[in-house]
């Protein structure tokens, strides 16, 4: 019995320093920059956060472990949206970011980038460049 309960204690300290750890690198926004795509959503935080609530409610769960299912939800939702946004011009473009490991692929539609027949860009070009700058410096 006492086995398990060490297992247990061992679990949850890991667990803890996994949220504490996605916290640190999800704590990049800043709500005073006109410019936050390069950040994780804040609406999509909220919703990780009610659903790990609701979940460990759901099964029973004491406040505390409500509290700790909230902020960890909020924080993993709010870190995997922010490649998503780094990536907004691809994906406007109608493009895919594939990522495997350290590896990053971008499609990019060339009729989406350039005219038909031609090495001339079309308007709005510069949106889905920067994407592309922003999701190969946040993969470096």
């Amino acid at each position: 019995m006492k086995k398990d309960i060490g297992k247990l204690n061992t679990l949850l300290k890991l667990f803890i320093s996994l949220i504490c750890l996605t916290i640190l690198n999800a704590c990049n926004y800043n709500p005073f920059l006109a410019n936050n795509r390069t950040t994780g959503n804040p609406t999509t935080a909220v919703v990780g956060a009610g659903v790990g609530v609701g979940v460990v409610g759901l099964l029973g769960g004491t406040k505390p472990m409500m509290a700790l299912a909230g902020i960890g939800g909020g924080a993993l939702t709010y870190y995997l949206t922010s490649l998503r946004n780094d990536a907004w011009g691809i994906y406007q473009a109608g493009g895919q970011v594939y990522v495997l490991g350290q590896y990053v692929g971008i499609y990019i539609p060339t009729d989406n980038l350039f005219d038909y027949n031609t090495a001339d860009f079309i308007p709005g070009y510069r949106n889905t460049l920067d994407s592309v700058v922003a999701v190969l410096q946040l993969k470096k």
